[in-house]
């Protein structure tokens, strides 16, 4: 990792060597590269980068190439002319302001006062406004070509502002690596009165949560899309509250999850802790929820930020789910939020038996299941009387339901060859035995279905509108 100390006091604000190389083993078996190879495939068939296209990306490889400088407050403002190897870098340390603490608000709260902001552009003439949508996109457009032609495109830094630390993304989408100038800054001198006050200034916790900043800012230059990702989807009509909540969330878990590699138990314990302080702000101490609910979903979750997906209705779901129940958010909704905001075939569901007064999320798969039982307990139906209620035409593929004492295999509809084994725990019990309930639906298959539930009377809230 590329750290420069700019601080008088080298000595006193030095990182132990092995911790150092901690940071680099644990961006060296980070998952990053290997669970987003389409995220850098536009980068490698556009961009002319010797680097991407000449080496194997890994988050270790970009990591070396984001300078970190470790600096105090009193060095806010002053400028330094730092020689390299084959080159120089003229910086300048940015203020040392501090994050948003308005996320601490209730939901109803924060989504009123977006709604106002956005009330005062409803304002404009709809004339205007489809005039200046087109010459936005024609700018736009003609910006693009521009900047593929010229050598050197304009570098708007941006500032992406933490308690201890800066990351200095860039504003604009960067169409060549050689313009891009991503940079870290490390407010040592505020890590180190922290220790001091909570750890009588022990070294061992200077070097820990330092490390742990570090790598929080390293992932939010691993999400920089308009340096590794500038052929992605525009980002205009995603509102700041998401935007906050997502990025400062995801670097606290990504953070967590490649220290989890390489520290020990005891200090990812302690991390873990720190990082859901109550005084922190609540973008911060989401990440610790979404660390807790593993692996597979934070780099999921990450993956959906990178790709900048959003559905409004989901995420605002999602937001009310996590205010009301952190810090006991279940790591499996986290799940399948994660997987309504790659593909928007979640469902909420109020079980009329099970969950009186609570809706949760289901998968489309586990819907049909929920509700099909519900069904047949509520009213105590035959085998006959529920595949009447669940009629075939509802699945376009294979059938609702088979009989297993008569079949044994589902059958797929227009090719007898194709068949689909049994789930044993996809069983639905009825007053004169049990049928299996189909586990393959196709989305063209949960609109009818969906469809035909409400009828039936079932609460079912989607999500596909958008």
């Amino acid at each position: 990792m590329n750290i420069i100390n700019l601080t008088t006091e080298h000595y006193k604000y030095c990182l132990d060597p092995e911790s150092i190389l901690k940071m680099d083993r644990a961006l060296m078996s980070s998952e990053y590269p290997y669970r987003m190879p389409h995220l850098l495939f536009p980068r490698i068939t556009k961009g002319n980068s010797t680097f991407l296209q000449n080496h194997y990306f890994s988050a270790y490889q970009y990591a070396n190439q984001v300078p970190v400088f470790l600096v105090t407050k009193d060095m806010v403002g002053v400028s330094f002319d730092i020689d390299f190897l084959g080159h120089h870098l003229n910086i300048t340390v940015p203020n040392d302001s501090q994050p948003s603490e308005e996320l601490n608000d209730d939901v109803k709260t924060i989504l009123d006062r977006i709604k106002e902001r956005e009330q005062v552009t409803i304002d404009t003439p709809s004339e205007d406004k489809d005039k200046k949508e087109d010459k936005d996109k024609k700018e736009d457009k003609d910006k693009k070509k521009e900047d593929n032609d010229k050598e050197y495109e304009g570098f708007e830094p941006v500032p992406v502002i933490d308690f201890w630390g800066v990351y200095i993304s860039s504003g604009l989408k960067i169409h060549k690596l050689r313009n891009a100038h991503p940079q870290i800054f490390i407010w040592v001198d505020k890590i180190h009165d922290y220790v001091q006050h909570e750890h009588s200034g022990d070294k061992y916790f200077y070097n820990l949560i330092t490390c742990q900043v570090i790598l929080h800012e390293m992932m939010h230059a691993l999400m920089d899309i308009n340096i590794l990702a500038p052929y992605h989807r525009d980002t205009d009509s995603i509102p700041k509250w998401f935007n906050v909540l997502r990025e400062e969330s995801l670097a606290e878990a990504g953070s967590l999850t490649m220290m989890d590699r390489v520290w020990s138990k005891k200090d990812i314990n302690y991390l873990k802790k720190h990082v859901a302080h109550p005084k922190r702000p609540f973008q911060y101490r989401l990440g610790s929820s979404y660390f807790k609910a593993g692996n597979d979903v934070v780099w999921r979750a990450i993956e959906n930020w990178v790709e900048r997906e959003y559905n409004q209705q989901l995420a605002e779901d999602w937001f009310r789910y996590i205010k009301r129940t952190y810090p006991r958010t279940d790591s499996k909704q986290l799940e399948l939020y994660e997987e309504g905001f790659n593909w928007p075939y979640v469902f909420k569901y109020q079980s009329n038996l099970r969950r009186p007064h609570d809706m949760i999320l289901f998968s489309d798969e586990d819907l049909v299941i929920r509700i099909i039982r519900d069904y047949a307990e509520k009213h105590q139906t035959s085998k006959s009387e529920l595949m009447t209620a669940f009629p075939d035409n509802l699945n376009e593929h294979f059938e609702v339901f088979i009989d297993p004492l008569v079949q044994t295999q589902f059958i797929f509809k227009t090719d007898a060859n194709h068949t689909r084994t049994i789930l044993k725990d996809h069983e639905v019990k009825c007053t004169d035995g049990e049928l299996i309930i189909c586990d393959y639906w196709h989305t063209k298959s949960m609109h009818p279905f969906v469809e035909h539930a409400r009828k039936l009377g079932f609460n079912i809230i989607d999500f596909w509108a958008e």
